[in-house]
């Protein structure tokens, strides 16, 4: 086993898992990170969405990225329905961005590249607003 390369910061507000990545990652950061998200979605709504705050670069062994599907598929399974990433350095690197769309796209999972926090938040509880009213009781 490895030491942690890499950092995740994971919390939650009502059905949003807000999430600080601090790239690149190894296996053993990418597998705490599931923990940790899961451990949150023990008290949430079937119909959540994620922030993601994607910092420094990202980049994560292919090994890494293979667990990091396998982790997403686990996440829609248990009801996740739409993502929305901020890239907080710079430009993103390309590769990155593209690996990510590739990656919700095989998935269905809704994703979304933000620069602003406020759009980002807006765009999620917008993704998520049509799943609430139809998990409300009819009467």
């Amino acid at each position: 086993m490895f030491d942690l390369h890499g950092k995740f910061i994971v919390s939650r507000w009502g059905n949003i898992i807000e999430v600080h990545a601090h790239g690149p990652f190894n296996n053993e950061a990418i597998e705490d990170y599931q923990e940790d998200v899961l451990a949150e979605l023990k008290t949430i709504n079937p119909h959540w969405g994620m922030l993601v705050f994607m910092h420094k670069n990202c980049l994560t062994t292919p090994e890494g990225g293979e667990k990091l599907k396998e982790h997403a598929k686990i996440r829609q399974d248990l009801g996740l329905k739409a993502i929305a990433l901020i890239f907080t350095d710079e430009e993103p690197i390309q590769f990155v961005k593209d690996n990510l769309t590739n990656f919700y796209q095989y998935l269905g999972i809704t994703a979304q590249f933000f620069q602003q926090q406020v759009a980002a938040q807006q765009w999620l509880d917008a993704q998520l607003a049509p799943m609430e009213q139809d998990s409300l009781p009819r009467e």
